[in-house]
């Protein structure tokens, strides 16, 4: 069994995957587990969105539009990652489950001044993708946390039937990962720079 050290440097956002389908009661696990996530005044306030079949084949039809913007939204790559991620964007890697994870705000009425809790929500609901993407990868499933497709939120709420008050967070496929990702080295391997001491 992996260790947590394990599971957290070892997963990789995986755009490559093959056709075998997890079973729903496996994807049902992961998301069990991601949900103990912590939450701003323990809300809990966040939603699943679990596509396979047609209405995934929807989504990837509306995600593949964000694919226009790769030189953008990838400029600091080369011209040859932006095609690769072009590609990805067109096809979600060929993932057979598409998640979709939302969180519910608050009525105008509830919400107490001057809190932010769109902030506060919002950051609730990334631990809980954090947890979906590790709990995946220690299943033997791979993950990819995308933010591009929140250029097309409102066409993918439509698709999935999302009330209007839910805000989007993150679509990650989910699936087998057909091949194995090399590590990519951290940035400030000895932790000078990004940590900063106090009284220690």
């Amino acid at each position: 069994m992996k260790s947590i050290y394990d599971v957290v440097i070892g997963r990789r956002s995986q755009r490559r995957y093959t056709k075998d389908m997890p079973t729903r009661a496996l994807v049902e696990k992961i998301i069990d587990g991601a949900r103990w996530a912590p939450s701003a005044g323990n809300r809990q306030n966040w939603h699943w969105w679990v596509a396979t079949g047609e209405k995934r084949n929807e989504l990837v039809k509306i995600i593949a539009k964000t694919s226009d913007r790769a030189t953008e939204l990838f400029a600091e790559y080369d011209e040859k990652v932006q095609r690769f991620l072009s590609l990805y964007l067109r096809t979600v890697g060929g993932a057979p489950v598409i998640v979709t994870l939302t969180y519910e705000k608050k009525k105008p009425s509830e919400r107490e001044k001057p809190f932010d809790w769109d902030l506060w929500d919002y950051a609730s609901a990334c631990a809980a993708m954090q947890n979906f993407c590790l709990i995946a990868y220690a299943e033997g499933l791979g993950t990819c946390w995308m933010t591009a497709p929140t250029l097309v939120h409102e066409e993918i709420k439509k698709c999935l039937d999302i009330p209007k008050r839910h805000d989007l967070v993150a679509v990650s496929p989910l699936g087998v990962a057909s091949h194995e990702i090399p590590p990519i080295p951290r940035t400030d391997p000895e932790l000078k720079k990004t940590v900063h001491w106090f009284g220690i």
